[in-house]
């Protein structure tokens, strides 16, 4: 009889107790990873050189943030991504951790599913830190192309939550481009339930926190990691508990989010308020989601038409017209006539992926790759990112004076 192949991949885990260790190492069994545990000294940064990621948890000789300091100094270390656990869930803790060179940052209690789902998703990184803000990288003025999408429907019930989530996942490419996804429904968010993670914390604890600490730092101890590569910033967890951002909150949010990840996806929901006000004056692509029946269509062409007061809306929006009925009433070229504005993407029906997808937290485009859905999403993707030919992969963005008017216009009402 064969035996199974042993992990090759190792997972170091800095811990001084014993009891701690086999707890932190009991959801990571299931990820194919060899975990090494040892308390930290000299043998542990000859163990980190070969390490896949590197936990610390507790090391009672020397602080977490010299720990750290002393690893990366390493240039053979540097590069290993690094996990850090807070003792608290003090904002002024993870901070520091951060600053001292760890990848990410978790706080106890542990909620194992969440732990493991980060570590994965730190395995399927590059060992590259995570990215800078964009202020002190070389040459980030200089970086083409849009970088921010916002999610919009004028109806609800459309799938924009489910078209936001599956062009996240591929923008990321399985870790090799720093994506995050943003929740901006106040109320009853979805994007943490298709993506099977449970939320602790929420982008009104992170607009919050960036009221006092305005550094974009603490955005990355807000974020559920999803396997995928994508940074989740879901709304909160209790819709009974939940404070809508101000509109200066979300403002200060989405730059932090900008200045920290190559892509952000921003799913805004169906609510014209002062969150989509922003969003609007900010993202450099709007992908307006819309059903084929009439009902959705009529919105959707209130929803352009006042857009079109401020801009020219063929250069910045992105229509998607999604197919959630077996037989729509409106068709493709009857929706242009309309709307006056070309579909840039159709996505097919499926009368089962969709369900098993939401149902199971697991997007389409990871659960049904080579379907038909999928496809186009992978081609809506890769049209928001330039890659693919048509209208919408060589929009320009407008200047900030219509974008500011824009604003204006909806502030008072129009």
């Amino acid at each position: 009889m064969e035996r199974p192949e042993r992990p090759t991949r190792t997972l170091l885990l800095l811990c001084a107790d014993r009891d701690a260790a086999r707890a932190i190492a009991a959801p990571l069994s299931g990820l194919g990873v060899r975990v090494v545990a040892t308390p930290y000294g000299p043998s542990a940064a000859e163990l980190a050189r070969d390490a896949e990621v590197i936990i610390l948890d507790h090391a009672p000789d020397a602080g977490p943030t010299t720990v750290i300091g002393e690893l990366k100094a390493d240039p053979a270390i540097a590069r290993v991504p690094f996990l850090a656990i807070a003792s608290s869930d003090s904002v002024e803790e993870r901070i520091e951790l951060l600053e001292a060179g760890a990848d990410d940052v978790m706080a106890r209690p542990l909620d194992s599913q969440e732990l493991a789902a980060r570590v994965d998703g730190l395995l399927r990184r590059p060992k590259v830190s995570l990215p800078v803000p964009t202020a002190d990288r070389p040459g980030a003025d200089q970086r083409p192309g849009p970088r921010m999408f916002g999610f919009l429907a004028a109806k609800g019930g459309v799938g924009t939550t489910t078209i936001a989530v599956n062009t996240a996942i591929r923008l990321a490419d399985r870790g090799a481009s720093p994506v995050a996804i943003l929740d901006l429904d106040p109320w009853w968010g979805q994007v943490a339930t298709q993506l099977d993670l449970a939320p602790r914390m929420s982008v009104a604890d992170l607009g919050r926190d960036l009221n006092g600490i305005d550094d974009a730092e603490v955005v990355r101890t807000y974020a559920l990691q999803h396997p995928s590569g994508v940074s989740v910033f879901t709304s909160p967890t209790h819709p009974d508990a939940a404070v809508p951002l101000t509109q200066d909150q979300v403002e200060r949010v989405l730059d932090a989010l900008r200045a920290s990840y190559d892509y952000v996806i921003v799913d805004g929901g169906s609510a014209l308020d002062e969150r989509a006000q922003v969003l609007l004056a900010r993202a450099d692509k709007v992908v307006v989601v819309v059903s084929p029946e009439i009902p959705a269509v009529r919105a959707t062409r209130l929803l352009l038409d006042q857009i079109a007061e401020y801009e020219d809306i063929r250069e910045r929006v992105v229509l998607v017209l999604n197919h959630i009925f077996a037989a729509g009433l409106v068709k493709a070229e009857d929706l242009r006539r309309s709307l006056q504005v070309p579909v840039d993407t159709e996505i097919p029906y499926d009368p089962l992926l969709y369900l098993k997808a939401v149902n199971e937290g697991i997007p389409v485009v990871i659960s049904g790759p080579a379907s038909a859905p999928a496809g186009a999403l992978r081609r809506l993707a890769g049209r928001l990112r330039g890659e693919e030919p048509g209208r919408s992969a060589q929009v320009t963005t407008p200047p900030p004076p219509e974008r500011k008017a824009f604003l204006r216009g909806l502030r008072r009402g129009r």
